[in-house]
C-alpha cells in the first residue's frame, strides 16, 4: 500500500516559498520532518550551529539537535542494513516510527512507514539508520 510523503511536500513547499533560493538542505527537511517542526525553525536552528544557505551539514549535528529537542536517537543500522539495503526497500518494508536514513552525500526521513523525501521508491543504498523517538 502506497502512502503519500505529504510531511516532505509541506516542507518542499515552506523551503520554496520562504527561502527560494535554497539548495542542498536535506538536513533541515530531515531534521524537521523527524522532529514535526516547521522548516523555517529547523532551517535556523541549523544556521545557527553553522549550516551556510546553500550548502549540506553534518548529520551528527542534525542528531544533537534532535536530542537538544526531546527526541531519543539510536542507532539501528546493524539492525536495519543487513535486511534492507536501499531506501527503495526501507519504504517497502513499512518500518513504523520515525527514522534518519543516510545515504551517500544526502539524509532523509521515514516516517510511519513512509519515506518523506524526493527519494521514495529509489535505490539509494543507506549507509546508516537511526530510529527517532520522544526521550
Amino acid at each position: 500500500m502506497h502512502h503519500s510523503n505529504t510531511v516532505y511536500l509541506s516542507l518542499k513547499e515552506e523551503q520554496n516559498r520562504l527561502f527560494p533560493h535554497e539548495k542542498n538542505d536535506c538536513t533541515v527537511k530531515a531534521l524537521a520532518a523527524a522532529a514535526s517542526i516547521d522548516y523555517p525553525i529547523a532551517h535556523n536552528m541549523l544556521r545557527v550551529r553553522g549550516r551556510k544557505h546553500g550548502h549540506g551539514f553534518q548529520t551528527s549535528i542534525v542528531i544533537e539537535e534532535l536530542t537538544k529537542l526531546g527526541k531519543s536517537v539510536k542507532d539501528v543500522t546493524l539492525l536495519v542494513v543487513p535486511h534492507t539495503k536501499t531506501v527503495r526497500a526501507f519504504g517497502a518494508r513499512n518500518y513504523r516510527g520515525t527514522y534518519l536514513i543516510r545515504t551517500k552525500g544526502h539524509i532523509l526521513c521515514s516516517k510511519n512507514g513512509v519515506v518523506q523525501d524526493w527519494t521514495v521508491g529509489r535505490c539509494h543504498r543507506i549507509l546508516n539508520v537511526w530510529r527517532v523517538d520522544n526521550a
